[in-house]
């Protein structure tokens, strides 16, 4: 009896965690941290369209760290190159738990590019998944897309970004550190 009673409390102590939600901060651990998570779990709402922002002008080259601002609502027309699971991160509190992470889309300005490194990074969140249809990475690779969201600078990967880099771009996976993220809305054009 005693060995059955301690098996349900190491069920129900495991369980725990698994029913507490993620905080909008996410696991991060310094305040820097904490308010890109904010940013990045922003809640799903429609906004103003800022127009002036295009994909070619957020893919132009050089430095553009001060080019945007993390409140403009945008929305471009892109071709998703690749598009992946975004595994555990701060923002998610690093769980293994797949409903929890983000998809990252890899979008570019022409159907006939195919390196990331003239790309940009596109985040759908669990909120936005949340609230519609169950998707999946695969629903958009080879599409054109329509995608709507609020600009972010994720300066976690200044250093993996062209337009940012200070070490050469060997190690650079994306042309600039700017993000849609959170999506807000996205359609599938052709």
């Amino acid at each position: 009896m005693k060995k059955y009673l301690v098996m349900l409390f190491v069920i129900v102590i495991s369980q725990i965690g698994k029913s507490q939600t993620c905080p909008d901060y996410g696991s991060a651990s310094n305040q820097r941290l904490k308010i890109l998570n904010v940013l990045k779990n922003r809640e799903i709402v429609e906004s103003k369209i800022d127009k002036s922002v295009t994909i070619d002008s957020i893919l132009k080259f050089g430095n553009d760290t001060g080019r945007f601002s993390d409140n403009k609502y945008i929305c471009v027309v892109g071709y998703c190159v690749l598009a992946k699971w975004g595994g555990p991160e701060s923002c998610n509190c690093k769980t293994d738990d797949k409903s929890q992470w983000d998809i990252h889309l890899v979008i570019s300005s022409d159907s006939n590019i195919s390196n990331q490194d003239s790309c940009i990074i596109v985040e759908i969140t669990r909120k936005y998944r949340n609230l519609h249809d169950p998707i999946k990475p695969s629903d958009f690779v080879n599409h054109k897309l329509s995608i709507s969201g609020y600009m972010f600078r994720d300066d976690e990967h200044l250093g993996e970004s062209i337009n940012t880099t200070t070490t050469g771009t060997k190690h650079c996976f994306r042309k600039t550190s700017w993000e849609i993220h959170p999506v807000v809305k996205i359609e599938i054009l052709e």
